[in-house]
């Protein structure tokens, strides 16, 4: 996100920032190059599907209206809130809440599908970008995704030694904010 405007990215470097990183702005580009209908299909719970952007701006302040009508409306009252999100504005980061804020707008997933979509992907170099809490050393094969906002951790690994392979999933949702050192520890 950091970068400057329009700096060519190729689709490996824009997932490698994605999974290593959890870089919003590479997750929404390809979530526009690959079409939001594709990832709603590996993730039936999550309709519609939120971009970062969308999610950021449900819950930062001046977006009150647009949240009450995306939580109360059906799917596709849903998407026509994300279509109307999409000619407003990205909201200024500092405004961002630092507590949790409307923790129904979300991605959801249980820590057995968080496994599962790992073990289709664990394989890919760039899923050890980040190897998370595990070392390297350790492992024959380290693949890691981890996610956070305010009042949600997420840690997923994909360990592999000896040919056997385990799959760890942390997941922490509350009302307050989270004890990250914690949650780690």
């Amino acid at each position: 996100q950091g970068w400057p405007d329009h700096a060519p990215m190729t689709v490996y470097g824009l997932a490698g920032l994605m999974i290593s990183i959890s870089d919003n702005t590479a997750t929404d580009a390809l979530l526009t190059l690959v079409g939001r209908e594709k990832v709603e299909a590996l993730a039936p719970r999550n309709r519609p599907f939120l971009a970062t952007r969308e999610m950021f701006q449900l819950k930062a302040p001046g977006g009150e209206a647009e949240l009450a009508a995306f939580q109360k409306g059906s799917e596709a009252e849903r998407r026509k809130v994300l279509e109307q999100l999409g000619k407003k504005p990205l909201p200024a980061v500092e405004g961002y809440p630092s507590e949790p804020r409307a923790l129904d707008v979300e991605w959801f997933y249980a820590a057995r599908e968080l496994c599962a979509l790992m073990k289709k992907v664990h394989d890919l170099p760039l899923m050890g970008i980040n190897p998370g809490l595990a070392k390297k050393a350790d492992w024959d094969r380290v693949a890691f995704k981890g996610g956070s906002e305010p009042g949600v951790l997420s840690m997923t690994t994909w360990l592999e030694k000896g040919g056997r392979a385990h799959c760890v999933s942390a997941i922490w949702n509350a009302p307050q904010k989270l004890d990250e050192g914690a949650f780690m520890s």
